[in-house]
């Protein structure tokens, strides 16, 4: 088990992939830090994260898989700022969610 834990494997995603994300992640909370508003950075950044899914060559299916991230990110963020009110909705919901979301992908 701890060998496979530390052991390096082969990937195909290009060398650079990591730092662009870094800079993603990094800038909007940098910049969120300089206008004394840490909050918008950090949701900056999440939405950064948008970046670890393009592995396609494509333009156009750089763009679509952008748009549907992206798409996914505002539904989640939308769903989760509607069923934060209640203590006790709140991980039903959250367990429905993530039900129906591992479902519609799986299939």
């Amino acid at each position: 088990m701890w060998k496979e834990l530390f052991r390096f494997n082969k990937t195909d995603r290009s060398w650079h992939l990591p730092i662009v994300a870094g800079a993603c992640v990094g800038i909007p909370l940098l910049i969120g830090l300089l206008i004394n508003d840490i909050e918008a950075g950090k949701l900056a950044s999440l939405g950064a994260l948008i970046i670890l899914y393009i592995q396609s060559n494509k333009l156009v299916n750089r763009m679509v898989i952008l748009m549907v991230c992206g798409f996914g990110f505002i539904l989640s963020f939308s769903f989760g700022l509607i069923f934060v009110f209640n203590l006790w909705l709140t991980p039903v919901f959250l367990g429905l969610y993530t039900f129906g979301v591992h479902y519609a992908l799986d299939r």
